[in-house]
C-alpha cells in the first residue's frame, strides 16, 4: 500500500540529497498526476509545514527549503516532453504504464555531474506481460532493488477487493 505515497517521500529525500538541484516526476498521464501524485504531494506538505510554489501552466514545482526545481513529465507523448533538462533524479509513476520510449527519455535526463545522489526510483502495479516485466523481472539487473507488496497486507483496501481481486482473474 502506498506506492505513490512512498515515491512522493522519495522525491523529497532526493531533493535533500541533491540541495538546488532539479529533479524530474513522470506520470503515465497528466490527469494521472493530478489525480493522484499532485494531491499526495500537497498533503505531505501540508501534514509537514513544508513550503512549494506549484506553477500549472508550467507543471514545475519549486521548493524553497531545498531549492529544488520539480518538473512534471507525462508520457503520452512517449517521451517528448521530457526531453531537455539535465536532471540530478527522476520518479516514475505507475511504471508499468508508460511506454519504453518515454522510460528511456526519462532515464537519459538523469546525469548531472554535480548530484549528490542521482538515481531513478519507480513505482507502480503490474499491468502486463510488457516491456516494463521483461526489463525488470525476466531480466533482472545488478543495479536495481525490486521490492514487492502484498495486496493481502494492505490495510487501505477492503476485505472484500482481494476476494474481487481473484475472482476476476485466472
Amino acid at each position: 500500500a502506498g506506492k505513490t505515497f512512498s515515491l512522493c517521500m522519495k522525491m523529497f529525500h532526493l531533493m535533500n540529497e541533491n540541495i538546488g538541484l532539479q529533479g524530474g516526476f513522470l506520470c503515465p498521464s497528466l490527469k494521472m498526476f493530478k489525480r493522484d501524485v499532485y494531491p499526495t504531494i500537497k498533503d505531505i506538505c501540508m501534514d509537514n509545514n513544508i513550503e512549494y510554489e506549484f506553477n500549472k501552466s508550467d507543471s514545475v514545482f519549486y521548493f524553497p527549503l531545498t531549492k529544488s526545481t520539480i518538473y512534471i513529465f507525462h508520457a503520452e507523448d512517449d517521451g517528448q516532453s521530457i526531453r531537455g533538462p539535465n536532471l540530478a533524479f527522476m520518479l516514475i509513476n505507475e511504471v508499468t504504464l508508460v511506454s519504453k520510449e518515454a522510460f528511456d527519455a526519462a532515464i537519459a535526463r538523469v546525469r548531472l555531474k554535480s548530484g549528490g545522489l542521482l538515481q531513478v526510483a519507480m513505482s507502480g502495479t503490474p499491468e502486463e506481460f510488457n516491456w516494463a516485466y521483461e526489463y525488470f523481472i525476466e531480466n533482472p539487473r545488478t543495479d536495481t532493488d525490486l521490492i514487492f507488496g502484498n495486496t493481502r497486507e494492505n490495510k487501505y483496501i477492503h476485505d472484500s477487493y482481494v476476494t474481487m481481486l481473484e475472482e476476476s482473474y485466472d
